[in-house]
C-alpha cells in the first residue's frame, strides 16, 4: 500500500492533493498499486482534456457557454446601440405616459361632442351616459390588456430565471 507521500511525489504533487485525487478518483490506497494509481490519474486528465471530465467539467462548459451567449448578446446589444436602433425606456417613457393620457383625455372628452354634433345634425337627443359607457369598457379593456402583458412579461422573467438557476444548479 502506497503512502500518499509516495503517491504525491510519484505524481509530482503534494501529500493532500494526492489525497484528495486518489478520493475523486475512488482509489482504494490498501488495494491499488502506484502503477495502477499513475494510469488512472493519467485517464481522468485524458477525459478532462477531452471535455468529458464529469460532472465539473460539465459545470465549466456550461458556464462557458453562458459566457460566450451573453458576450454575443451584449456585442448585439452595443452593435445595435450605436446603429440608434435601442431606446433608452427612461427618456421615452414620460413621452408615451404623456401620449396615453392625452390620448384618454380626448376619448372622453368624445361623448359630449358626439351627441352634441348628432342633435345638430339630425335633431336627435343622445343620452351622453351610453356613450360614456362604450367608451370607459374600451379603457378598460385596454388597460386589462396592458396589465396582461405586463403579467405574461413577468412571467417569462421568472421562467427564464428558473431555468437560469437550473441550469446553474448541476
Amino acid at each position: 500500500m502506497p503512502t500518499l507521500k509516495v503517491i504525491g511525489n510519484h505524481l509530482d504533487m503534494s501529500e493532500r492533493n494526492a489525497g484528495t485525487v486518489c478520493q475523486n478518483l475512488g482509489l482504494n490506497r490498501d488495494t491499488s498499486t502506484l502503477d495502477h494509481i499513475r494510469i488512472t490519474y493519467i485517464r481522468d486528465l485524458r477525459e478532462k482534456a477531452a471535455g468529458r471530465g464529469g460532472e465539473d467539467q460539465g459545470k465549466l462548459t456550461l458556464a462557458r457557454i453562458r459566457e460566450a451567449n451573453s458576450n454575443a448578446d451584449l456585442r448585439e446589444l452595443m452593435v445595435k446601440e450605436k446603429a440608434g436602433q435601442l431606446v433608452n425606456v427612461n427618456e421615452i417613457e414620460p413621452q408615451l405616459v404623456s401620449m396615453v393620457t392625452a390620448a384618454k383625455q380626448e376619448l372622453l372628452s368624445l361623448p359630449e361632442k358626439v351627441a352634441s354634433d348628432i342633435k345638430a345634425m339630425h335633431g336627435i337627443e343622445i343620452d351622453v351616459s351610453l356613450i360614456q359607457e362604450h367608451i370607459y369598457d374600451s379603457l378598460n379593456q385596454l388597460a386589462t390588456s396592458l396589465h396582461a402583458i405586463d403579467a405574461n412579461d413577468d412571467v417569462k422573467s421568472d421562467e427564464k430565471m428558473v431555468t437560469s438557476t437550473e441550469i446553474n444548479d448541476y
